[in-house]
């Protein structure tokens, strides 16, 4: 690579017309336009939850009921609506899943009898 000298009023000339046909004025107008930054916004207080969830012995006889009159999918059905209403919690969603879907694998006569016997 060829070497250039030049003295220091030449090196000036040359970075003004630089700068002049680079549009370096461009960058210090442009940041003279750029807009002013955003408030920064408070967080709200979060209310305090109280979650009034029903115990799996509450909905169990509802569940249980309605799997006798409509059948697992729709008694599944139920559980997930439970659910999402925050009626119930993850854990006796589970547990009521759980009940239903081993109740489900039986035969009729074991199903019966389990049945009867959770009263």
């Amino acid at each position: 690579m060829p070497t250039v000298t030049m003295t220091i009023e030449e090196y000036e000339a040359l970075m003004d017309l630089v700068r002049s046909a680079d549009g370096s004025s461009l960058m210090t107008s442009a940041s003279a336009e750029m807009p002013e930054p955003k408030p920064k916004v408070e967080p709200k207080p979060q209310p305090k939850v109280f979650y009034n969830h029903q115990t799996f012995s509450d909905c169990f006889v509802g569940c249980k009921n309605t799997y006798i009159k409509y059948g697992y999918t729709k008694t599944i059905q139920h559980v997930k609506k439970l659910y999402k209403q925050n009626k119930i919690n993850l854990m006796t969603r589970t547990e009521l899943t759980n009940f239903l879907t081993s109740i489900h694998v039986m035969n009729r006569k074991e199903r019966k009898q389990a049945l009867s016997a959770f009263g």
